[in-house]
């Protein structure tokens, strides 16, 4: 009797044990999940400003480019007046 006593009591002190342990694992999975939504959300940001950078780089490409063509043009005019 005293053997299933003993046993009774360590099985209890480790359903305890395993009890705080799983609180504690419940704390660190809400934990991560909240950082998991932060994260989420700054990449959401990031993808979209990096979606206006690639909008403004295009537009500032074709502004070089016309001003590359006008450039051009103007130094096949020069000296003489006609075009090379």
């Amino acid at each position: 009797m005293e053997f299933i006593l003993e046993q009774q009591a360590i099985f209890s002190a480790d359903i305890q044990e395993l009890k705080e342990s799983a609180k504690k694992n419940d704390e660190q999975i809400a934990l991560h999940t909240q950082q998991i939504g932060v994260l989420t959300d700054l990449v959401g940001r990031l993808a979209q400003a990096s979606m206006v950078v690639v909008e403004r780089i295009d537009r500032l490409a074709d502004r070089v480019d016309r001003l590359t063509d006008r450039l051009d043009r103007f130094l096949a005019q020069s000296g003489d007046g006609r075009e090379r």
